[in-house]
């Protein structure tokens, strides 16, 4: 069980990994390109990894974790930083990393 109770996926893989992981129902929020599986069509979308629509989507879903794949925004780190949510960003370099 994750203690991470509100997770917003800011990149397909992680989004995927989510699921298979049995932690769909933790998910509040994700990109526009985040199309697999077929359940994250009922999942509000942010806008993309790079480009989040707009801050107060992210305030409306209260995250507690947002989980990043290689980039995330500064200003996306800076939020979480000012709200005290966790930000964790995937970036495997190596196939011991993946």
């Amino acid at each position: 069980m994750s203690k991470y109770r509100r997770i917003v996926s800011l990149a397909p893989s992680n989004t995927e990994i989510l699921f298979s992981l049995g932690l769909s129902s933790e998910i509040v929020g994700i990109t526009t390109l985040c199309d697999y599986p077929q359940q994250v069509a009922n999942i509000p979308k942010i806008g993309s990894w790079l480009n989040i629509r707009d801050i107060e989507i992210l305030e409306k879903l209260n995250p507690d974790l947002l989980l990043g794949s290689m980039f995330v925004p500064k200003e996306i780190e800076d939020w979480c930083d000012a709200k005290d949510i966790s930000l964790y960003v995937v970036n495997p370099s190596t196939i011991d990393d993946v």
